[in-house]
């Protein structure tokens, strides 16, 4: 009785790990995340410039959703590299001269030389 029970077990237990790691729709969900901001631009330039000796090359614009009220924002991104790509910064800007670095990371790699912006 209990040699057949423990194969039934086993079953369960096989059948359900292997529903659990199907293949599933994708999920969408908000992630809550922080981002360190100043009162000054020029002081979370310096950290890209100085700190990190990355160089600007590219500028564009996002939305952000400030935390606290909900409110949504489109704000103008600076983006950064090291030239041995060791390193990377997207910092944005707010018109009250407010800077946040949106994030940074490591590994930079240049993936086409082909994007040129049309006018």
């Amino acid at each position: 009785m209990f040699k057949s029970l423990s194969w039934w077990i086993i079953f369960v237990l096989a059948f359900l790990f292997a529903s659990g790691t199907s293949a599933k729709e994708s999920e969408s969900r908000f992630m809550s995340v922080i981002v360190p901001c100043e009162s000054d631009l020029n002081y979370v330039l310096n950290i890209a410039q100085e700190q990190y000796n990355e160089k600007p090359f590219a500028t564009g614009k996002i939305l952000v959703q400030e935390y606290t009220t909900g409110r949504w924002h489109e704000v103008e991104v600076l983006m950064f590299a090291h030239v041995s790509g060791s390193s990377w910064s997207i910092i944005s800007t707010y018109p009250n001269g407010m800077g946040c670095i949106q994030t940074m990371g490591r590994d930079f790699k240049v993936i086409s030389q082909d994007y040129k912006k049309t006018e």
